[in-house]
């Protein structure tokens, strides 16, 4: 028993210790961590809605050359 405390306690002043030294070195404030983290997921999301765009226009080309009876280039997968 005496072990199992002796770990929780080492375990709690691990946590309290890597805590404090997160909080002396991070270099932007919270609020600014915040803006900063919604700006580049908002970022993100929008790469990832234009690629798909990119993608489906791509997709319904190759599907209207299928339906007029026209050959499509397939890439090769490697």
């Amino acid at each position: 028993m005496k072990k199992v405390w002796s770990f929780l306690t080492g375990l709690l002043v691990g946590a309290w210790l890597t805590g404090v030294t997160v909080l002396l070195f991070t270099p932007l404030s919270g609020k600014d961590l915040r803006e900063k983290i919604k700006q580049e997921s908002n970022q993100l999301m929008q790469d990832v809605k234009s690629a798909s765009e990119m993608r489906q226009k791509e997709l319904l080309e190759e599907l209207e050359n299928l339906r007029q009876g026209k050959n499509i280039k397939l890439d090769s997968v490697e």
